[in-house]
């Protein structure tokens, strides 16, 4: 049997490795041309972006399964809930 935070894990990196590097590949250019006149927006808000991907792709992928394989309701927790007397 697969645990439960393998197939999350799995669910959600294909998910951030597909569209992460997609999404950044736009801004790349953006963050080499530096802070150019006529672009004082585009630039701080590409490192912004930049930033968000990076970090919420790592969170996704390290610490989104550690937090569920450590709070994570067991299998065994789930089976003696259901062994539990119902009052009469």
């Amino acid at each position: 049997m697969v645990p439960g935070w393998f197939c999350a894990g799995k669910g959600t990196a294909g998910a951030d490795l597909d569209d992460g590097p997609d999404n950044g590949a736009g801004l790349v250019p953006l963050v080499i041309a530096g802070n150019i006149p006529g672009q004082e927006i585009e630039y701080p808000m590409a490192i912004v972006i930049l930033g968000g991907l990076i970090t919420s792709t790592l969170l996704n992928l390290f610490v989104v399964p550690s937090l569920y394989l450590r709070f994570g309701k067991s299998k065994n927790f789930r089976d003696s809930a259901s062994n539990v007397p119902q009052p009469a």
